[in-house]
């Protein structure tokens, strides 16, 4: 509303030729084309202005790139970051760890650790375990299992926690852990973006990747790539040492 009062009361706006002279001098600002936005969606939803009016002024109320730029998380930040967690609160490194070595979604991890039950973990050799994800994604983010090094699966249990608590908590700026190599802002997603990248430089295959994350739709795994679980089972279990000397210092 604050931003809908300075607009006009700063412009006199009569058409969208006006509108567009407006949004230009303020250089397109975010809050002005946000809150203009949502007016524009009030006025249709109330029947006040058509859907083609709706979609000729949206078209003109162009909202700006946020200019957020991509992290780009190394190896010694995964690790500085693990021990940061481990000083900070024993459950959180632990869902910690499991980011690191699943590559999996937060919410995702959250979601397993509410409902484990290790009677439920698939073994694959003396290495490597995996636990079905099935029905814990929802929509289009969805994903078949989760990978972990055996040992550390195996010390997995149930706990009741919270989405909203741990990811608030997950939140780090690594220069405040230790002057790295540059400071930035540490999460959860940064964690999986880092995974992705490290199995690749492991030569994993892409699309083995994005299975094992859970990045492609569940109908388009199902329908095209039936052979990725085992292709996941044995890349997996070829880089899973490595995953484990991230956090071990490379021990």
């Amino acid at each position: 509303m604050r931003y809908l009062e300075r607009f006009f009361g700063k412009y006199r706006i009569t058409d969208k030729a006006s509108l567009d002279e407006a949004l230009v001098k303020e250089n397109y600002n975010r809050g002005f084309a946000k809150s203009l936005r949502n007016f524009i969606t009030f006025l249709k939803n109330r029947g006040l202005i058509s859907r083609t009016e709706y979609l000729d002024l949206k078209d003109i109320i162009k909202l700006k790139p946020t200019g957020v730029r991509r992290v780009y998380v190394s190896d010694e930040q995964i690790r500085i970051a693990y021990e940061y967690y481990l000083q900070k609160d024993p459950l959180l490194a632990l869902i910690y760890e499991a980011l690191v070595y699943s590559g999996q979604r937060l919410k995702h991890i959250v979601r397993m650790l509410n409902e484990f039950d290790p009677d439920k973990l698939v073994l694959y050799g003396d290495t490597v375990a995996k636990y079905p994800m099935s029905g814990i994604g929802r929509g289009q983010k969805q994903t078949f299992w989760a990978y972990f090094p055996r040992e550390f699966a195996e010390r997995l249990e149930r706990v009741d926690i919270s989405y909203k608590r741990v990811h608030a908590r997950m939140r780090v700026k690594i220069r405040s852990i230790r002057n790295t190599e540059k400071s930035v802002v540490f999460s959860s997603s940064a964690v999986r973006k880092w995974f992705s990248g490290f199995l690749a430089r492991q030569g994993v295959p892409l699309e083995v990747i994005d299975y094992i994350q859970g990045r492609a739709p569940r109908t388009v795994i199902e329908r095209h790539y039936l052979n990725l679980e085992l292709l996941a089972d044995e890349w997996y279990s070829a880089v899973v040492d490595d995953l484990k000397k991230v956090l071990e210092g490379g021990k």
